[in-house]
């Protein structure tokens, strides 16, 4: 990974050339500027890359599945294959019915609901009880 620094000096070269895909002109903007438009750009691109690699990922994974059902491991020359049954998880719904809260409130516990705190109390009221999640950044 290029360091910031790097990015920059290498804007600032004369013998730099704009990349194909941008098309915005560089000749009014700062270095600072220019860099955003390459990172956003960069981002952009590797997004891309891994949808597509995703993509033929999971492919490759479903046709291993269907060629290999059983689950056990499977050598592929120097590899080897694990194919896995599916988690097992509880059906919270079919639980209710079979066991409702009014037979087996052991089974059941009260938590807040903060939908209902959000639509009883005005934003401000509700700041000092907030977290912040740390900052994200999207390219569209």
């Amino acid at each position: 990974m290029k360091s910031t620094t790097e990015a920059m000096d290498r804007l600032d070269s004369p013998d730099r050339k704009a990349a194909p895909t941008d098309t915005t002109p560089t000749g009014d903007m700062s270095v600072e500027t220019r860099l955003f438009i390459q990172q956003a750009q960069r981002i952009a691109v590797i997004d891309s890359q891994i949808k597509e690699l995703m993509e033929e990922r999971d492919d490759l994974k479903s046709q291993i599945l269907m060629s290999h059902p059983d689950p056990g491991s499977y050598e592929a020359g120097a590899l080897t294959v694990t194919v896995k049954t599916g988690a097992k998880r509880l059906d919270p719904r079919k639980l209710e019915q079979a066991y409702p809260a009014d037979k087996y409130p052991q089974l059941y516990k009260a938590t807040l609901d903060t939908k209902a705190v959000r639509s009883q109390f005005a934003p401000a009221a509700l700041e000092a009880y907030q977290t912040t999640g740390n900052p994200t950044v999207v390219v569209a």
